[in-house]
C-alpha cells in the first residue's frame, strides 16, 4: 500500500529548493517577466526618439496647411477673376433683344423691333416657291466662306443676312439653293459643299422671335431657317452677302386692304394701252405717269410703271459708278451700279427712270446725272454677260444711248411691259452704295 504525504510535509524527492519555503517566505511583488532593467533604462535615448515623431508629425501638420493655404488663395483668385469678369461684361438684356457672340460677333441676334427701312420688301414681292436658286453655277467655291450671319426684327418681317468672304461682284457668287417648306413653316438655304462655314454657324442657333430658330446641317451643307408660323419670303443676293426677308402671312393680311388700294391705283393709272391707240399714235409712247422732281433726298420708290426719281443732293459732277452688278430674284430682275466701298446718301447721283413705248417695244429709259466716270460697254449689256440664267428675267439689254457733261442716258430695253422701281440702298455687305433698277418678271 503507498505511503501517504501530509501535507505539510516535504516530498522526499524531486523537491524544489524554494519548495520548503513556501509557507515561511513572506509576500512578495509579481515576478516581471521582462528582459528591461528599469534601473539601465536610457531616458535620453526614449526622449530623443519621441522627439522624432514630434517633429515628424509638426512636418505633416505644415504641409496639410500649405495646402489647405495654396487651394484656398487658389479659389479666392479665381473668384475675383470671374467676379472682374463679371463685371466687365454687361449683363444680358431679359428680353433677349440683342445678343452678339464675340468681339466682331460672326453671330448677332436682335429681336428689338425697330422701324421698317427703306428697302422693306412690298408684300407683292414676297413669295411662297417650294424653290428657287440664285448665283451662278459655273462660279468658283475656291476661297469662298460664310462668315457671319445677321438677324434683325423690324415692324412687319424680319431680316437674316448671311455675309460671305471671296465674293468680290455678284458674278463670284456661286449657284444656292432655297427650298421652302410649308407644312414646316421652313426655308432651307443650301450651299456648294465646298463653301466653307465659320464654326459659329454650325451649331442650332435659338431666335426666339418670327424666327425660332436656324439650324445647321452639315450633311448637305445648310441653313434651315425655322419660323413660327406660315409665312413669305423674299431672297435678295448682293455683292458679298445674301438677304432674306421673312413676313407673316398674318402681317400681311392685316396690311391687305392698303396693298389692294395700291394695287388698284396702279392699274387704274398705267393700263396697258388698247390696239387702237397703239395704231393711231406715234413710234413713242409714255403711259401716264406722276413726273415730280424730288425737293430733297429721296432714295426708294415703289414698284409702279409711273416715272421715278432718286437723289442724294450730291453737288457737281463726283460721282463715279464703276461696276455693275446684276441679280434675279423670284419676282425681279435687277440692274444695279456703284463704286466699291463708298456708302451714303450722298453717292446717289440725280436720277429719274421712266418706262416708254416705242413701236411696241417698252424700254425704261434712264437718265443718270452728276457722273464723273461711268464704264459702260461698248456693246451694250446683254443677256450672255450676265453670269446667271436670264430666261425668266424681263430683260433683253441695256445700251449707253450718250455720255455727256456728266450725263449718261441708258436705255434698258424688256421682254413686256411691266412695272419697276428705282432705288438707291447699300448692298447687304454695307460696303457700296448702289443705284439700282429692279423690274418685275
Amino acid at each position: 500500500m503507498p505511503s501517504l504525504r501530509k501535507n505539510n510535509e516535504p516530498a522526499q524527492m524531486g523537491m524544489s529548493p524554494l519548495a520548503g519555503q513556501t509557507q515561511e517566505a513572506q509576500p512578495s511583488a509579481p515576478v516581471d517577466n521582462s528582459t528591461i532593467h528599469p534601473d539601465r533604462f536610457d531616458m535620453s535615448r526614449f526622449s530623443e526618439r519621441q522627439d522624432e515623431e514630434e517633429s515628424s508629425l509638426r512636418i505633416i501638420i505644415y504641409v496639410v496647411v500649405v495646402i489647405v493655404i495654396g487651394v484656398g488663395l487658389a479659389l479666392l483668385v479665381r473668384n475675383l477673376i470671374s467676379t472682374e469678369s463679371n463685371a466687365d461684361t454687361p449683363e444680358p438684356s431679359t428680353d433677349n433683344s440683342t445678343i452678339q457672340l464675340g468681339a466682331s460677333a460672326p453671330v448677332t441676334i436682335d429681336t428689338a423691333t425697330s422701324p421698317d427701312p427703306s428697302d422693306a420688301p412690298a408684300n407683292e414681292d414676297l413669295v411662297d416657291s417650294l424653290t428657287l436658286s440664285v448665283g451662278n453655277s459655273s462660279a468658283s467655291t475656291d476661297g469662298v466662306s460664310v462668315s457671319s450671319m445677321k438677324y434683325k426684327r423690324y415692324t412687319t418681317y424680319a431680316r437674316v443676312d448671311y455675309s460671305f468672304e471671296g465674293v468680290e461682284s455678284q458674278a463670284d457668287l456661286p449657284k444656292i439653293a432655297i427650298n421652302y417648306d410649308n407644312t414646316r413653316n421652313s426655308l432651307e438655304i443650301i450651299f456648294p459643299t465646298s463653301v466653307e462655314m465659320v464654326d459659329e454657324l454650325k451649331e442650332t442657333i435659338p431666335v426666339n422671335d418670327i424666327v425660332s430658330n436656324i439650324v445647321y446641317n452639315a450633311d448637305t451643307n445648310s441653313f434651315t431657317i425655322n419660323v413660327s408660323e406660315e409665312f413669305k419670303y423674299l431672297v435678295v443676293p448682293t455683292t458679298g452677302g445674301l438677304t432674306i426677308d421673312i413676313r407673316t402671312v398674318a402681317q400681311i393680311e392685316r396690311s391687305g386692304e392698303d396693298t389692294t388700294t395700291d394695287t388698284t391705283q396702279e392699274d387704274t393709272t398705267t393700263g396697258e394701252p388698247d390696239a387702237m391707240q397703239e395704231d393711231t399714235t406715234t413710234d413713242t409712247q409714255t403711259p401716264t405717269q406722276t413726273t415730280t422732281p424730288p425737293s430733297g433726298t429721296k432714295l426708294i420708290n415703289d414698284f409702279s410703271q409711273d416715272k421715278q426719281y432718286v437723289s442724294g443732293g450730291a453737288a457737281g459732277n463726283t460721282i463715279n459708278l464703276k461696276e455693275t452688278f446684276f441679280e434675279d430674284t423670284a419676282s425681279y430682275f435687277e440692274i444695279a451700279w456703284g463704286e466699291p466701298n463708298v456708302v451714303g446718301a450722298d453717292k446717289t447721283p440725280y436720277t429719274s427712270a421712266e418706262l416708254v413705248i416705242e413701236g411696241n417695244v417698252p424700254y425704261i429709259v434712264l437718265t443718270i446725272e452728276n457722273l464723273n466716270n461711268f464704264p459702260f460697254n461698248k456693246d451694250g449689256i446683254t443677256t450672255n454677260l450676265i453670269p446667271f440664267d436670264m430666261s425668266a428675267a424681263n430683260f433683253v439689254r441695256a445700251d449707253l444711248e450718250s455720255f455727256t457733261n456728266g450725263k449718261a442716258v441708258v436705255k434698258v430695253q424688256l421682254k413686256n411691259k411691266a412695272e419697276f422701281r428705282l432705288v438707291s440702298a447699300e448692298t447687304v455687305s454695307g460696303k457700296t452704295q448702289v443705284l439700282s433698277l429692279q423690274i418685275k418678271d
